[in-house]
């Protein structure tokens, strides 16, 4: 058992320096930066080295942040907007002034844009595209498929 201790002390270790990567928000575990923990085990009263655990990762990614708002034809901001990465699984929805904000890996995307009741729209972000609106024209026979 006392040799167990130290051996869980290490692992422990490693989740933090996991778990602290999560936490800055970066989007990938690859971020993380290479690290080596070592240490020393008891076992029957000498001592031994504990074997070297090392975790190896790619440099960091380069993130840009995608942020624009949806309004419908009368400039009225649209509220609870979807828009969805193509190719990805991220999303925003839009706030109470119709904006959102995404934080996507450089590139080049195909942003799809949709609110209950318009029609939707594809737009493309760049990374030299720092604010853009999206104009959703209303769709007038949205409502009339629905059965009462």
């Amino acid at each position: 058992m006392k040799s167990l201790l130290p051996t869980l002390v290490l692992v422990l270790m490693l989740l933090v320096v996991r778990v602290s990567g999560y936490a800055q928000g970066h989007a990938d575990d690859a971020l993380l930066a290479s690290t080596t923990v070592a240490g020393t085990v008891e076992e029957d009263e000498k001592e031994v080295e504990a074997p070297r655990v090392t975790t190896t990762a790619s440099a960091r990614v380069p993130m840009m942040t995608i942020q624009g708002r949806v309004i419908d034809v009368d400039k009225d901001p649209l509220v609870g907007a979807t828009i969805l990465v193509q190719g990805t699984r991220l999303m925003a929805i839009t706030d109470a002034d119709g904006c959102y904000k995404l934080t996507v890996p450089v590139g080049s995307y195909t942003l799809r844009c949709g609110s209950a009741g318009y029609y939707d729209d594809e737009v493309s972000a760049r990374p030299t595209a720092t604010n853009q609106t999206v104009v959703l024209k209303y769709r007038p026979d949205a409502f009339k498929r629905i059965k009462r």
